[in-house]
């Protein structure tokens, strides 16, 4: 075999030198990847409004915020704004704003938040009233 044709050997073996470019590049490759993986999760947020219904006319609907808004979940960010929305007959609903990041919080967590115990006697139900993408 010539030297020429060992050059242009298809079925040869890998030079060292080969495959540690091979090798570099795939890390680069895969360092990307994620990279762009990471800045999708933190990107794919969802701004959400819950309505909450309180218990009855004398609930303090502060004090239910303020217990609402001391729960914290990672991924969660609670909005500035909570507003008090007249239904009838004296009796509002809370209005609370928040933000979630897609791959940390579900439906059923924000569920767990209003049906816990801390709010029996306060909150009466709750529901989603908007679920937006950012």
């Amino acid at each position: 075999m010539s030297s020429s044709d060992s050059d242009n050997d298809l079925f040869g073996e890998e030079t060292e030198e080969e495959r540690i470019a091979r090798e570099s590049r795939l890390k680069e490759e895969r360092e990307k990847a994620e990279a762009r993986a990471a800045e999708k999760e933190k990107k794919s947020r969802s701004s959400i409004i819950v309505e909450v219904s309180p218990e009855d006319i004398d609930v303090d609907l502060d004090k239910v915020a303020e217990v609402v808004r001391a729960k914290k979940i990672d991924g969660l960010e609670w909005g500035q704004k909570t507003e008090k929305v007249p239904i009838g007959f004296g009796l509002s609903n809370l209005r609370l704003i928040f933000t979630i990041v897609d791959a940390k919080v579900d439906s059923s967590m924000i569920d767990d938040i209003f049906e816990a115990e801390d709010l029996q006697g306060l909150v009466s139900s709750h529901r989603i009233a908007s679920w937006n993408k950012l």
